[in-house]
């Protein structure tokens, strides 16, 4: 496919069609705009895109069935939309000249509903989790093997593209090298922690410190955490911290074990939050008052709560914890040890 923006022309290829519900997807879009921008394309086979999910959302919901695409150049990403003709019938301004009975429109990204896949999370008990996102499984600190509320979780079966661990207290690393080994996963992690994975006999590694790296899937910045950080063997992990991952998906916030610190009033600058994840046991870090408080500072309304009910320091009441998010206008997500929700 070649596209012309700007008066220069690059080559793009559009994903395979992914079938979806037609619901007016010029919901809040001036229909002009597509006339406006219309561009040239010409067809090419190659992928480099697959599209899962469509947000598109309306207010003239009906069954018939269009072709998605989804391609890119220069950074911006576009959406090709096939449909029957007369799906466009309402909307006088979308181009009427086109052969058979459908028509093919290019509808710029960022003009409009959002284009992006949802975020899945999958909880594996204490601060044990994955965010599916861009494409990328990405699990953090991993600790299932030594926590008997997670037996059901098999390890072996646990996928990574990508392994992140906000410090090195071994209720946070403890199955890392396994899963790494089994998956062949970057580790990324304080560059103490990730020289300590390193010994352990794997080495592929990316050692941060407080900062934003780029990675294939998207950002990751090290936020600070006051906490304590060591080894398994009582080496020197260096600083506990959290994440802020920010993909093509969306952005989120893992705030690592801390308690409640006013640097996190810096975290909305580094981006519009989908959710957010906090420890909530308290004893060791923040508790359900603090994380309710930790939320206003992260301008964030959805919290996913962890680190809660492993050992009985840590145990809370969940319906209580669940009220206090609530009574604050919030929400508090709580999964089982094994469920996948989408964020």
């Amino acid at each position: 496919m070649q596209i012309t923006i700007n008066n220069t022309k690059s080559h793009i290829a559009d994903s395979q069609p992914f079938i979806f519900k037609w619901e007016d997807i010029f919901l809040n879009t001036p229909c002009n705009y597509l006339t406006k921008h219309n561009k040239t394309i010409q067809n090419s086979s190659r992928q480099v895109a697959r599209v899962k999910y469509s947000y598109i959302s309306g207010k003239t919901p009906c069954n018939k069935i269009a072709v998605l695409r989804c391609c890119s150049v220069s950074g911006f990403h576009f959406i090709l939309l096939t449909a029957p003709r007369h799906l466009f019938s309402t909307f006088h301004d979308v181009p009427r000249k086109c052969a058979g009975r459908t028509l093919t429109l290019l509808y710029p990204y960022g003009y409009g509903p959002k284009y992006k896949e949802i975020m899945q999370f999958t909880y594996y008990g204490h601060a044990c989790f994955m965010v599916e996102t861009a494409g990328k499984k990405l699990p953090f600190d991993p600790f299932i093997s030594g926590n008997d509320n997670a037996k059901n979780i098999d390890i072996q079966s646990i996928e990574a593209d990508y392994i992140l661990l906000s410090h090195g207290h071994g209720d946070h690393i403890a199955d890392c090298v396994t899963i790494a080994k089994n998956t062949g996963a970057p580790v990324i992690g304080m560059l103490e922690v990730t020289n300590w994975i390193a010994k352990q006999g794997y080495e592929n590694v990316v050692g941060m410190n407080l900062g934003q790296m780029q990675a294939e899937f998207g950002t990751v910045r090290m936020t600070p955490a006051a906490h304590s950080s060591s080894l398994p063997d009582g080496s020197y992990g260096g600083n506990p911290a959290g994440f802020v991952i920010t993909t093509a998906d969306g952005c989120f916030h893992y705030t690592g074990d801390t308690c409640l610190v006013m640097d996190m009033q810096l975290i909305p600058r580094y981006g519009k939050l989908d959710f957010a994840v906090m420890p909530i046991g308290g004893h060791f870090t923040m508790n359900p008052d603090d994380a309710v408080t930790a939320a206003d500072f992260i301008q964030c309304n959805k919290v996913i709560g962890v680190h809660y009910n492993t050992w009985p320091p840590i145990a809370i009441v969940p319906e209580a914890a669940q009220k206090k998010f609530a009574d604050a206008g919030k929400e508090l997500l709580l999964p089982a040890i094994g469920q996948t929700i989408t964020v």
